[in-house]
């Protein structure tokens, strides 16, 4: 099942704006990033499916440790758990 990536989503009351503004570099190392203020996720629209996918988890889990834990997860942490979820929900056939 594919669910749609959506242009607002909330983390802790906070909108997120999500938009799919810039192209990634040639070497592929950046996909998306998240800033509280603005509170936005911009992704990179010629990302694939399934990179796409795990990038808005990724940022999604930023905001949330933003929000929750006071910015206290290290990149590392974030890469892996969003690598893991997004894998989990892969599994149960949710994109």
């Amino acid at each position: 099942m594919k669910v749609k990536i959506p242009r607002k989503i909330a983390v802790g009351g906070f909108d997120y704006k999500v938009s799919f503004d810039f192209e990634n570099n040639e070497e592929g190392s950046l996909w998306g990033w998240w800033r509280n203020y603005p509170t936005e996720i911009e992704l990179a629209k010629n990302a694939p499916e399934s990179r796409r996918s795990h990038t808005f988890i990724h940022e999604i889990l930023h905001a949330i440790d933003d929000t929750y834990l006071g910015n206290k997860v290290d990149e590392n942490t974030i890469t892996g758990l969003a690598s893991g979820l997004h894998q989990v929900l892969e599994q149960l056939g949710v994109r």
